[in-house]
């Protein structure tokens, strides 16, 4: 079957459905009607006129730096886009006022009085650099007083006048300029010249082609005119894009009810037609030497493109016929390729599904121009067509995938990502897209993931992974066909993305399940830190199924004939067991589960004896015991399940732990940082003897510990005994050590916690004298537990000696933004207040709550008038001075409800009083 046979078939297709078929295009009116002037002007207004054409043509000459598009004119902000109109009418506003564009940078239009015309008129402004202004203010002048006037402005007049309201944001006034001009201006001089119109015209939709700067009605009236006059010059690209953009919002656009017959429309397209046709340069007649290589990167005209676009555009429209006839041209032109018309021909005979056909035929004609994005929008709308999509849909979706990723770019990249979610989520079970695809888009976004963000979409090509991901998990396309997880070269790219960048915990927790099942191992160099990172993120159940894949050895022992397979089975294993974050990180996070678990524990042998105390109503009423109640059955079960998960996850906690130690044996040989990992290890799981011992091995090889693993063995040896745990600290002292302020922190806030002021006060002392700041990070949560039990179980006096040591502590500190939260100053204000202390209590609140909690929340001006009201206690009392007393109320905010030196002022009924 020929082309001409397959057009012919597919033309008497679309005529057995058609119902009412468009009037032909030669016999469709062109143009539209003019407008009529009214009565001549004048002979006073022609005299004024011929004054004002001779100064004006030579003052707003076009020539030179004005012949270009202004480059002064700023982006439009959103806030400035005209709203389209209901309707395409393009008929001029005869009205004086206008309503102007708002927005913050728009400015006002100059003043159009008769004076300053005048003025303007008297002078050259040859090289004025306000001739723009002055001509805004001609037009506005004459538009406003006698608009026949404008008919005897040149053309320069318009187009500076244009340029300073665009300058200005007044985008309603350039959009009159642009009317006025198309019904007021014929020619420069009073002569009709439609030359001088077509080029003023072509300027305007070349200057002002950015979006947002004319309305669509504009834009198009402004080439229909243009046509009208004779088509003299040729539109910029700028231009022919806009005026595409502007028929695709109105009369093409499925919304809105225009038609997509519009003369504007048919001749924008014989336009492109002429475009196309002229520039074709068909390379299959080139002769020479040269002639494969001109029909190798033979590239046709942007008009072209446009042509696609149109297509496109009526198809959705179902307007078919005019489809078609754009489609038969392009394919006697031959910008629609042999390989795209067979490819037609074996669909046509499958199916005479005309979209099919068509779209299909462009998307093998972009391929084969090497427009791969541009046919994706093509073939976007051959997916969404189908609400169930056949083979032929997924081979051309593959082949232009292909196509995609052939040269990894970033737009390429995102394009294809695209195109395949939409394939996902619209096919079906037995169709589901290769998985090749999806592992090349994994594989391609990890190769570019340094390459700069796409200009177009404002994407990366980790963004394009990560929605990849989205879409194979959503629970529809899962149903479907379950898409493999990213390749093993790529997995912990991502994964660290995930987690570290965007914080999407959901797909970080899903991918690691997702690699925890599949039966592909992942490549040894990166097992390590995907458990790692499956660990620190608390994905326990994945984690602890990669540990126990991947850190066992499975082969027999004693088998000679596998004795190289052993090694390095052996070597694969040791990454894992041996690896220094994967056992700290393994450890730290199963003692935690473990520790939660003895935490619920506790707290149902609790219920439970609370519930085996509660005499029942029986009991109560009989005097014997009652039975076991459903409840109490309900929580032994919940105990044993709960004491069986302790106990699995501590022993599995030691099961790593010694893992790693036996990789580590002999510990003399072993280096700093696994010994430190283990110390740190032995230390995390109470075994404090263990973790010293280890350090013993560093300081008998004369290695000093990192500060962190010694902050760590002291958190657990001052839980024991923090006596002991100060005494480490003055011996690193002598020894020349210096602790840092964690280390400092670590032991006062277990002392503040046991209760031990003296020793806390010394640790004070030892680190002023080493000039070391102390770290509140570590401290807040000691200073929470002794002043909570000491305003429980103390006197005033005692009470008072506990916040005074707080007080040092703070004051030691030279990391303010560590201090102690707001809740833990309103805690020691409210625990000076109990102790009976003003001045603690207002010391508290200047540095810990002034500045960091809100002046006039509830509790807070409470806490305000509390503290004041202990001042003027202590006035009286004689405890404190008037002055003193004074500066305390004013800076807490209440100098005119509280004077010093009164008793109790009445707070408002509405403050709390404790």
């Amino acid at each position: 079957m020929d082309t001409e046979a397959l057009l012919k078939k597919v033309e008497s297709t679309l005529e057995a459905s058609r119902k009412d078929p468009p009037e032909p295009v030669a016999k469709r009116p062109r143009g539209r009607p003019r407008k009529l002037v009214g009565q001549a002007p004048s002979s006073e207004s022609v005299l004024d006129t011929q004054k004002v054409i001779s100064n004006l043509t030579s003052v707003f000459s076009l020539s030179g730096e004005h012949s270009e598009p202004s480059k002064a004119i700023a982006p439009v902000s959103p806030s400035r886009i005209p709203q389209f109109s209901a309707s395409p009418d393009i008929s001029s506003d005869s009205n004086v006022e206008t309503t102007e564009s708002s927005g913050d940078s728009v400015r006002a239009l100059p003043e159009a009085s008769e004076a300053k015309v005048h003025e303007i008129l008297r002078r050259d402004h040859t090289r004025d650099p306000d001739r723009r202004e002055k001509s805004l203010t001609i037009y506005l002048y004459y538009r406003g007083v006698d608009r026949l006037r404008l008919s005897t402005l040149p053309r320069a007049v318009f187009i500076q006048a244009a340029k300073m309201a665009a300058e200005l944001g007044r985008l309603d006034t350039l959009d009159d300029i642009s009317r006025d001009l198309l019904e007021w201006y014929e020619g420069d001089k009073g002569k009709v010249d439609k030359e001088a119109r077509c080029e003023t015209i072509s300027k305007f939709l070349t200057m002002f082609s950015e979006d947002g700067l004319l309305k669509h009605a504009t834009v198009l009236a402004l080439f229909d005119a243009w046509v009208d006059a004779g088509q003299h010059g040729a539109l910029s690209q700028n231009a022919l894009n806009r005026v595409m953009e502007a028929l695709l919002a109105t009369h093409l656009n499925v919304a809105h009810a225009y038609s997509p017959y519009a003369p504007v429309a048919l001749r924008f397209i014989e336009l492109l037609m002429k475009h196309a046709s002229t520039a074709r340069g068909d390379p299959t007649l080139t002769e020479g030497p040269h002639k494969r290589q001109v029909a190798v990167n033979y590239q046709p005209p942007l008009a072209v493109e446009k042509l696609f676009t149109l297509v496109r555009a009526y198809i959705t429209l179902e307007h078919h016929d005019v489809a078609l006839d754009i489609f038969q041209r392009l394919v006697v032109l031959s910008f629609i390729p042999r390989n795209a018309i067979q490819h037609a021909e074996g669909i046509y005979d499958k199916s005479k599904d005309f979209r099919l056909i068509v779209l299909s035929a462009l998307v093998k004609a972009c391929l084969q121009w090497q427009w791969r994005i541009r046919a994706v929008p093509f073939m976007a709308d051959l997916i969404q067509s189908y609400s169930v999509l056949n083979e032929e849909i997924r081979t051309i979706t593959e082949e232009l995938l292909e196509k995609l990723l052939e040269k990894p770019t970033v737009d390429c990249l995102i394009a294809a990502q695209r195109l395949a979610s939409l394939f996902i989520t619209r096919t079906t079970p037995d169709l589901p897209l290769s998985d090749y695809f999806v592992s090349r888009i994994y594989l391609q976004a990890g190769e570019l993931r340094l390459a700069a963000k796409d200009d177009a979409t404002n994407d990366t090509a980790a963004d394009a992974a990560v929605e990849m991901y989205g879409v194979t998990q959503r629970s529809g396309n899962l149903a479907k066909h379950a898409y493999p997880p990213p390749d093993g070269r790529v997995v912990r790219w991502l994964l660290r993305h995930l987690t570290l960048k965007v914080k999407n915990m959901d797909y970080a927790r899903k991918l690691v399940q997702q690699i925890a099942d599949s039966p592909e191992d992942l490549p040894v160099h990166v097992r390590a830190d995907v458990i790692s990172i499956a660990a620190s993120n608390g994905f326990a159940s994945a984690a602890r199924k990669l540990w126990d894949r991947y850190a066992e050895d499975i082969l027999p022992s004693g088998d000679l004939s596998t004795k190289f397979v052993q090694q390095r089975r052996s070597s694969d294993t040791g990454a894992v067991s041996g690896s220094p974050p994967v056992a700290v990180r393994m450890v730290s996070l199963f003692v935690n589960l473990a520790d939660k678990e003895a935490k619920r524990t506790k707290d149902l042998k609790s219920r439970l004896r609370g519930l085996s105390a509660a005499p029942s109503s029986s009991e109560l009423r009989l005097g014997g015991s009652a039975p076991k109640t459903n409840s109490q059955d309900q929580t032994l079960e919940q105990i044993k399940y709960r004491e069986s998960r302790h106990e699995d996850f501590k022993a599995f906690a030691q099961h790593v732990a010694e893992s790693f130690r036996q990789h580590l044996e002999p510990l003399e040989k072993a280096d700093h940082l696994h010994l430190n990992a283990l110390a740190r290890i032995h230390f995390r799981l109470g075994q404090s003897a263990e973790g010293f011992d280890i350090f013993k091995i560093m300081i008998k090889r004369q290695e000093i510990p990192d500060t962190y693993d010694v902050n760590v063995a002291l958190t657990m040896l001052a839980k024991h005994n923090v006596r002991a745990a100060a005494r480490v600290v003055d011996a690193m002292v002598k020894k020349g050590l210096r602790p840092d302020g964690v280390t400092f922190g670590t032991v006062m806030s277990a002392g503040m916690a046991a209760g031990d002021l003296e020793l806390v006060d010394w640790l004070l002392g030892l680190a002023a004298d080493l000039d070391v700041g102390i770290s509140m990070k570590g401290v807040t949560a000691g200073i929470h537990a002794s002043v909570t039990q000491s305003m429980n179980s103390d006197p005033p006096e005692r009470l008072r000696s506990n916040l005074n040591a707080v007080m040092k502590m703070i004051r030691a500190s030279r990391h303010q933004s560590y201090l102690p939260t707001p809740n833990t100053g309103k805690l020691c204000v409210n625990a000076s207040l109990k102790a009976e202390s003003a001045e603690l209590a207002f010391e508290f609140w200047r540095m810990l709550l002034r500045g960091r909690a809100e002046w006039e929340d509830y509790q807070h001006v409470g806490l305000r008038f509390r503290i004041a009201n202990r001042t003027r206690q202590e006035v009286v009392l004689g405890r404190m001075t008037q002055g003193r007393a004074k500066e305390m109320v004013e800076l807490l905010g209440l100098s005119e409800t509280h004077r010093v030196g009164t008793w109790r002022p009445k707070a408002p009924d509405v403050l709390p009083q404790s």
